[in-house]
């Protein structure tokens, strides 16, 4: 018995190890990992938040409102349908994106350019928005392009007309309106073509602010007056903080120009009106760098005070005549605000959708891709509620088809007059300018 016990034992370990040796001469396979899944595409976002910046208190908070309003507008064309030729409103949202509705998020820098700087800064780096769009001064623009740049987000202003911002190497800067260069041109085209017609301009003097738009506007007019050979008797440079005009007026007056080029925002462009007609002054024509000239604060702070006087601009409600698109927008500016829209609102009605187009085409929330779509803008002047050829930037940022036309107070409203093709049959030139009463 014992040795049959001790028989099986042996069996058993030997049927072990062949077990075991046999294991050894085999590859055992490994189970094989799972494939990796492929990433999720990014799911497009809901909304774009867009940065718009405007003095929404302050001495010219009524023109920072007004711009805020037809931004809203703009954001509803876009993100609602409308039966408008033009780019997104016929469709619900950013096509390219899903849908996606772009949020315009304000910031109000008080017209004070370092405010603006801070703000711009706040919106990028905290409310995360993809571009930064708006400013109503020229050294509020400057200050916030240098922080776009540093951060790598677009900028597109709409109404800064200080030609240096697009004169100073920025690669995310971009600018719809003409600047004041452009602008210039206009006016001194316009006292060329009244030489044509056998009338005596000659002498001019120059009065300006003292802050970026002020200057840069002065220099644009000091460099075209001497190209075309007009005289500057004077160039006067005044702070955007002054309470009188009387030393300035008086000193015109005493000069006697032929024509008064003012640089201004709205509050000294109310006073230096008064102080005109307070101490008598009447060159032949007045023709003002927009500033607080387009404003319609001022508009109604001196009402027939201004007859004659003209001001350069980007648009006028006279356009409807012109341009297809014209009308229905103004009526929907008309149902908001129950007046028309100017050439602050229309700007900043235009340039916002400029800017969401390029957001659209770039199919991306990427500040880098939305760059990218904004350099490669070409939109008609089919689409566009603006006298301009198109909407098309150069190598600086400028948009090389933007155009200036020039505005006169008629019966206490401004028409236009310049080009003179553009003008309606209806409206004739007041020239000379009438004299006070």
């Amino acid at each position: 018995m014992r040795g049959l016990m001790k028989g099986s034992a042996f069996l058993l370990i030997l049927v072990v190890l062949l077990g075991t040796l046999s294991g050894c001469g085999q590859k055992t396979e490994s189970p094989k990992p799972a494939a990796p899944a492929a990433p999720a595409a990014p799911a497009a976002p809901s909304e774009v938040k867009v940065g718009v910046l405007y003095p929404l208190t302050g001495n010219i908070a009524a023109i920072g409102q007004d711009n805020k309003a037809a931004v809203e507008m703009a954001a509803e064309v876009i993100n609602g349908e409308f039966n408008l030729d033009m780019p997104l409103a016929k469709t619900k949202g950013l096509t390219n994106l899903g849908g996606a509705k772009v949020v315009p998020v304000f910031a109000d820098y008080q017209s004070d350019p370092e405010i603006a700087r801070t703000e711009a800064e706040r919106l990028i780096t905290q409310e995360k928005v993809v571009a930064i769009y708006g400013s109503s001064h020229s050294s509020a623009g400057a200050t916030i392009a240098q922080v776009c740049e540093r951060l790598k987000v677009p900028y597109l202003a709409e109404a800064c007309s200080a030609p240096r911002l697009t004169e100073m190497g920025f690669k995310y800067f971009f600018r719809t309106t003409p600047h004041d260069k452009h602008f210039s041109q206009a006016m001194f085209d316009f006292l060329d073509d009244l030489r044509k017609k056998g009338e005596k301009v000659e002498t001019v003097v120059i009065i300006h602010e003292d802050t970026t738009f002020g200057e840069d506007s002065a220099n644009a007019q000091a460099e075209l007056a001497q190209q075309r050979g007009y005289k500057i008797v004077d160039r006067i440079r005044y702070s955007q903080k002054a309470v009188s005009f009387d030393s300035e007026v008086l000193r015109m007056k005493q000069l006697k120009p032929d024509v008064v080029l003012p640089s201004s925002y709205t509050p000294d462009a109310i006073l230096m009106v008064q102080t005109f007609e307070k101490l008598k002054f009447q060159p032949k024509i007045v023709i003002a760098q927009d500033g607080g000239y387009d404003d319609l604060a001022w508009v109604k702070a001196v009402g027939a005070k201004a007859e004659g006087t003209m001001t350069r601009s980007v648009f006028n409600v006279d356009l409807e005549a012109k341009i297809p698109l014209l009308k229905p927008v103004n009526d929907m500016w008309k149902q908001r605000k129950s007046k028309n829209m100017d050439g602050y609102t229309s700007r900043a009605f235009q340039g916002f959708i400029v800017l969401a187009d390029a957001i659209n085409r770039a199919g991306s929330a990427d500040p880098e891709k939305i760059r990218e779509a904004l350099v490669a803008t070409d939109m008609p002047a089919n689409q566009l509620i603006m006298p301009w050829g198109g909407v098309k930037f150069d190598a600086n940022g400028q948009n090389a088809k933007a155009s200036a036309v020039l505005l006169q107070m008629q019966n206490s409203e401004y028409h236009l007059v310049y080009p003179f093709e553009l003008a309606l049959d209806s409206t004739k030139l007041i020239f000379p300018m009438q004299p006070w009463k």
